[in-house]
């Protein structure tokens, strides 16, 4: 969570080439925090592991990674198919 000192002094923002610099420099933090959590969850699997994970349309899923990726895995759902989905939204089923 932002704390105020840092609020106040992206408030003091006046010109755009100021904001273009503080824009590239939150987008790359991001990049970085999701590299992280993508190396943290693919520590966790390994292929023929059974995983969970939720879909919208169809609720939570349950099968077996048939292939891992870098930041995704391909999880095979029985009469389902082939999933390619995020590491970080698979849990341990």
């Amino acid at each position: 969570m932002l704390n105020k000192t840092i609020k106040n002094q992206i408030s003091k923002i006046s010109n755009t080439a100021d904001m273009n610099e503080l824009i590239a420099l939150v987008k790359a933090q991001r990049a970085i925090v999701q590299s992280s959590e993508a190396a943290k969850a693919k520590a966790k699997f390994s292929t023929g592991d059974t995983v969970k994970f939720f879909s919208k349309q169809r609720g939570w899923l349950t099968g077996s990674i048939s292939k891992m990726k870098i930041k995704r895995a391909l999880v095979m759902i029985e009469g389902q198919g082939n999933w390619d989905v995020p590491l970080t939204m698979l849990e341990v089923a």
